[in-house]
């Protein structure tokens, strides 16, 4: 209640230390303080609560009210001992977790070499990642849900901010028996006659002219393994970016380009504007930069069969 007394949480530590030592002297030198000062401060807390905590013929013995007080005083103090210890320790991060969302993109060619380096680095920190769609992420990052999500946006949206990581774009996915497969590129206009699966990316690009004429696809799969495994088979082709293809289906599926235009695709750190992160958070984003600038520009320049 507001009326309650204000009770500094020193005075009751000094209650404790003269009645467990029954010496004012040991307990001023416990306190690093001097025993003038734990005598004053213990007075001033009797007349706080209005009845004295000390017997007044000997001032290391307690009183009834003191003894029935002594309990919920020990409790508080180390409650209060408790709650600083964790306090300290959540300032130490060691009690963080670092939450994210990724794409494909990112959970196959950046997380594996990103999360072991960081993990040694702060030890102590947990990680809780979650692999989606760029859509799905940005709701996340809104909630609250991860700290920041690693995704593409079409849409720029004023409560969020985007760090640029890198760069690719899309193209046609097929098996590597297709008829398209030995194709160098293909135009958007020659997409119609293809058993087009409908996907997250092409949801993204419905905005674009040259998908307006296309058919709207019978079959829409949303999840990325499942989509590949159904492209695998031969049972149609569907539109993605380059790097959303796992390394280990580079040997299973093909690539083909579309120009005319091509499109690009931009991927990069997604989270709320206007909002701090935690230390270990930034900390992780920097990794993501820097490795993304040391190894990723390279694997995007490999992969990025232009005509």
């Amino acid at each position: 209640m507001s009326g309650d007394p204000h009770i500094p949480i020193h005075m009751l530590r000094y209650v404790l230390l003269v009645a467990e030592t029954r010496s004012y002297k040991i307990a001023a030198q416990l306190a690093h303080r001097t025993q003038p000062a734990i005598s004053v401060a213990i007075k001033q807390l009797e007349e706080i609560l209005g009845q004295p905590l000390f017997e007044p013929e000997d001032r290391t013995r307690l009183t009834s009210f003191g003894l029935t007080c002594l309990q919920p005083i020990r409790d508080l103090v180390d409650h209060h001992a408790k709650t600083a210890a964790t306090l300290h320790r959540i300032s130490k991060h060691e009690f963080e977790t670092v939450s994210f969302a990724c794409v494909p993109t990112a959970s196959t060619h950046l997380v594996p070499a990103l999360l072991p380096r960081f993990l040694r680095k702060f030890p102590q920190v947990g990680v809780s990642l979650l692999d989606d769609n760029s859509s799905n992420i940005g709701s996340m990052v809104l909630s609250g849900r991860v700290d920041f999500g690693i995704c593409s946006i079409r849409v720029p949206n004023p409560q969020l901010h985007f760090e640029p990581l890198m760069q690719d774009r899309y193209g046609i996915i097929c098996a590597k028996n297709h008829e398209i497969a030995d194709r160098k590129h293909l135009q958007w206009n020659e997409l119609s006659r293809l058993p087009l699966i409908g996907s997250v990316a092409l949801e993204q690009l419905k905005s674009v002219p040259e998908l307006s004429t296309l058919p709207e696809p019978k079959v829409h799969i949303w999840n990325m393994m499942s989509l590949l495994a159904m492209v695998e088979s031969g049972n149609g082709v569907t539109i993605l970016a380059t790097l959303t293809i796992p390394p280990s289906y580079s040997d299973r599926i093909t690539f083909v380009p579309i120009t005319g235009p091509i499109l690009p695709r931009e991927v990069g750190i997604l989270r709320l504007a206007q909002r701090s992160v935690s230390l270990p958070c930034s900390q992780m984003i920097s990794m993501i930069h820097e490795h993304v600038r040391n190894q990723m520009s390279d694997f995007a320049a490999r992969h990025d069969n232009t005509a």
